[in-house]
């Protein structure tokens, strides 16, 4: 865990403390959610280090224009995403994926009374996702490239527009050279990209 949030200030340097300090609003003041990390050493799936707040004003603002009612939030770890995007737009239906048992567990728990809310502890690479999002949220879930090129396989064939925004990845993804760029921030090299079919 150390070591994790080592990283994090690397990623961050000059930035750190614009992100550290939206941090403590968000945590403390505002008592937001599903803040916890966990370090898995799993070998396909990344470990549950939440998504800054600082991303999720900005992506919030791209919600609001485009009028979005239905996200998923594909490895939604201990709920950060779906607690913040849940309590900043009171209308959306949000649905979250969580492979890991316990992780799955401790973010279900904080959305047990929330209706328009479902957490799933499923796969999705090997779950048939039928509903029809407005736009799929991944925060760099998979380690493995052939992981991303097999969801985005899954998606792609949908018809509906749609929107994927992808927090912190990297890595050359060939399926998702189909898609538009519309937006994208950065601090360093971290930061998220926002595609559309």
């Amino acid at each position: 865990l150390i070591k994790t949030i080592f990283n994090i200030l690397l990623k961050y340097r000059s930035q750190f403390f614009l992100v550290f300090f939206i941090e403590i609003i968000y945590i403390f003041l505002f008592r937001y959610k599903g803040n916890r990390f966990k370090v898995t050493n799993n070998k396909n799936f990344t470990d549950n280090i939440p998504t800054p707040y600082l991303f999720l004003l900005k992506i919030d603002k791209f919600f609001k224009e485009e009028k979005i009612k239905k996200i998923v939030d594909i490895g939604c770890g201990s709920g950060r995403v779906v607690y913040f995007f849940s309590r900043k737009n009171p209308e959306l239906y949000i649905d979250g994926y969580e492979i890991d048992k316990k992780i799955y567990s401790e973010a279900n728990n904080i959305f047990v009374k929330n209706r328009k809310v479902k957490i799933y502890n499923r796969n999705v690479l090997k779950y048939s996702i039928k509903t029809n999002y407005d736009l799929y949220f991944l925060a760099d879930p998979f380690k493995k490239l052939y992981f991303y090129n097999d969801f985005f396989k899954k998606i792609l064939k949908r018809k509906k527009k749609f929107y994927i925004v992808i927090v912190n990845n990297n890595k050359s993804i060939k399926s998702i050279k189909k898609l538009n760029l519309i937006d994208y921030y950065y601090i360093n090299k971290s930061g998220y990209k926002i595609y559309s079919n």
